[in-house]
């Protein structure tokens, strides 16, 4: 895969620096070595093009000296990835959603800019999308000398954070790149089986359309609510419309001619309701400790990450342990619906003139025990 920015990309320079080869060692740190380029004709014309990633044998065997342009390897034994963005604004918008990114270095190479992970994960393929790429296999540049055409720079200090891929959230595209693999790495593969007898894997194409759907149920009448990514507004969908659904999308992906039985369907579909039990079951309880263990207070600022640290306690005790983007996310909307109060982010992500009740007032401490796991009370009609 070779990616070149679009040209309509952001300008800004604000945060980019020009910095040594020594700060950008110190930056990536002593386990991970960096490669010299080699003094070649395809090399000039990759970093002319601007084309990530350079491909491995075009790193030299010398160290990496000021005279050169030196890269960083992704993947092999460091087990780096460089998450790329086009745009200013899509990396800022991705630091944005993921607290958990705080302090990661983002190195500029040309008008590209490049966050590092240290996945714990095994790395997904290389992948490109409008906003941006994921490189887990190839060179990046990072540094250049002064005085180059080209331009690598440090735009925010930091290290390569090591952290989940299951637990980020991607904007626009680059999410769809990401999301069959995570399934994939989750679940194992879309179809199951052997010997000419391949299946659909339940479990994989439930949390896929789960994602792609957003689904949701009325456990009264049973029916399902699919909201309308652009309008937010929800309409329902009959379970007979549904398993139609699943039954089409199964059919339209399986290219290597997999057994679609009704009874495979039906397993889906059964799948698909328990997650939405369990997504209404998050829900409730978030709502159950932003009424019962926040507050208003007047001048207080309540840090997100402390919050949500709180409320992952609070569901711990009821037998749920979510993803950190599906807490977070029934963290910021419960705390909506209950003061009518946003995430702050003008000075890190916050919410103002809120705060967390003393232990001795919450009303779990004075009412006893919490509600048995699994069985949150129902909403009211």
């Amino acid at each position: 895969m070779q990616v070149t920015g679009p040209g309509d990309i952001s300008s800004k320079h604000t945060g980019s620096k020009g910095a040594s080869l020594n700060e950008i060692e110190s930056a990536f740190g002593p386990e991970v070595k960096l490669i010299a380029l080699s003094d070649c004709i395809v090399v000039r014309f990759g970093l002319a093009l601007r084309a990530l990633p350079l491909q491995w044998p075009l790193g030299s065997p010398a160290g990496a000296t000021e005279a050169n342009v030196a890269a960083v390897g992704c993947g092999g034994e460091q087990g780096l990835m460089g998450l790329t963005f086009f745009r200013e604004e899509s990396l800022t918008e991705f630091l944005a959603k993921n607290a958990v990114l705080c302090g990661i270095l983002v190195t500029r190479y040309q008008q590209t800019f490049v966050a590092w992970l240290k996945p714990i994960n095994r790395l997904p393929p290389n992948g490109t999308s409008e906003e941006g790429a994921i490189i887990s296999d190839g060179l990046v540049p990072v540094y250049a000398p002064a005085g180059a055409p080209w331009c690598c720079s440090l735009y925010q200090y930091g290290s390569p954070v090591e952290v989940d891929l299951h637990e980020l959230i991607f904007p626009g595209r680059l999410r769809d790149l990401f999301d069959s693999w995570v399934l994939r790495e989750k679940f194992g593969s879309p179809f199951i089986g052997g010997r000419g007898r391949l299946r659909p894997n339940t479990k994989y194409w439930a949390n896929l359309i789960m994602k792609m759907l957003d689904l949701r149920l009325n456990q009264v009448a049973g029916l399902f609510l699919v909201r309308d990514s652009q309008t937010q507004e929800e309409s329902t969908l009959e379970p007979s419309k549904l398993f139609r659904l699943v039954a089409g999308v199964l059919q339209q992906a399986s290219e290597q001619q997999a057994i679609i039985r009704e009874s495979s369907v039906a397993k889906i579909v059964k799948e698909l309701k328990k997650l939405c039990i369990a997504k209404f079951a998050l829900t409730d309880l978030a709502m159950q400790f932003a009424r019962n263990h926040l507050e208003r207070r007047a001048g207080a600022i309540l840090q997100k990450n402390e919050a949500a640290a709180r409320l992952r306690d609070f569901l711990k005790t009821r037998g749920l342990a979510p993803p950190e983007a599906q807490l977070r996310k029934a963290l910021k909307e419960a705390v909506f619906v209950a003061f009518l109060c946003h995430e702050s982010r003008s000075s890190g992500r916050v919410f103002r003139w809120l705060a967390l009740r003393p232990a001795a007032s919450e009303p779990d401490a004075i009412n006893g025990e919490p509600p048995s796991p699994g069985h949150p009370q129902p909403k009211g009609g």
